[in-house]
Formats: structure tokens, sequence, C-alpha cells
């Protein structure tokens, strides 16, 4: 009998170790999870077909590499505060994620990076990129990979990774927008 409790005080002691180390969602902390996603809103949409919720796109900025084939995450998001506009920058925590490209998921907590203009802009960075946006197939992602401001020509010039239809390869487009209200 001494050795039933014996065994069994070892059992619960190792379910108390072993759920004590394992990884915690830090649900509700925002401050030591990181972001599921980071990049910039590229869409704001209403799909009808899954209910009347609005979602924004976000476009990772930054390829991941299987292989030598370069993807850019991508999620279309629930739940974004009317204040997230097109062409934010912005670092996202989310629920879970649909099993679809891109994902779908709901916003727990989002922020804004920044919205400032650079020296001599009248532009910000986010007004620039919605304009740039508007002139691509708004159909497609679009990752901006490179975002410049010449003050010179007061001009603000793009480079978007776009997918090839039926590919698994992008074309890089070029996109200038002048720095006018």
């Amino acid at each position: 009998m001494k050795r039933f409790y014996v065994v069994f005080l070892l059992f619960f002691l190792g379910l108390l170790l072993i759920g004590c180390a394992s990884d915690t969602n830090h649900e509700g902390d925002f401050t030591t999870a990181a972001p599921g996603i980071t990049g910039y809103v590229t869409n704001r949409t209403v799909f009808e077909n899954i209910g009347p919720h609005e979602y924004i796109l976000v476009v990772a900025t930054e390829p991941k590499y299987y292989g030598e084939n370069e993807h850019y995450n991508a999620m279309h998001l629930s739940n974004a505060p009317d204040s997230i506009e097109v062409g934010d920058k912005v670092e996202v925590w989310h629920g879970d994620v649909d099993d679809t490209y891109p994902g779908m998921s709901k916003i727990e907590h989002v922020e804004v990076i920044s919205r400032d203009s650079p020296k001599g802009a009248h532009l910000t960075e986010a007004q620039a990129l919605a304009q740039a946006l508007k002139s691509t197939n708004k159909e497609r992602i679009v990752a901006a990979t490179s975002i410049e401001f010449d003050d010179k020509e007061k001009q603000w010039h793009f480079t978007f990774k776009v997918p090839k239809e039926f590919s698994a390869e992008y074309e890089e487009v070029e996109v200038s927008v002048k720095d006018e209200l």
C-alpha cells in the first residue's frame, strides 16, 4: 500500500512539473508574446459569404523561404478597430488561424507601428502607401518590400512583390506617388 502512495505521489508531481514547464500562450499579455504577424494593411473588405464582418488584409514585410522560394505571409483579420487604415504598418496578435492562404483569424490586439512623415514630406508613409496600392490589383496579395521618400523629387517610391498567377514566384512592381495631400 505504501508503494502505491509513493507511485501516485511521483506521478502527481511529474504531472505538476510538466504543466509548469509547458509553453504558455500568454493570452492577454501582449508585452511578452511576439505578434502573430507584422506587416502593412493592404485592404479592408467585407466577405458577405462568411458574415457581415469587415476584415483587414495584413501582408508581412519580410519573406520566409521554403527552399529557394520566397513566401510572404498574409492574413485576413476581423475585429479591426476603425482607426486602422489601409497603409498602416501594424503588429497583430490574433487567435486561431484557418488553414487558408491568406489565413483568417480574429484580432486579439493590434498596434500601429508608426504614422510619421519623413522630414520634408506632406504625406505619412501610410497615406502614400494607400495611394500606391490603388494602382495595383487589389484582388492579389501585395507585399511592400521597399518604401522610400525622395525629398528632392517630392515623391515616394515603392517596390512591391506580387505573386505571379498559378506560380510560386513573385514579380517585382515599382510604383511612385507624388507627395501631395
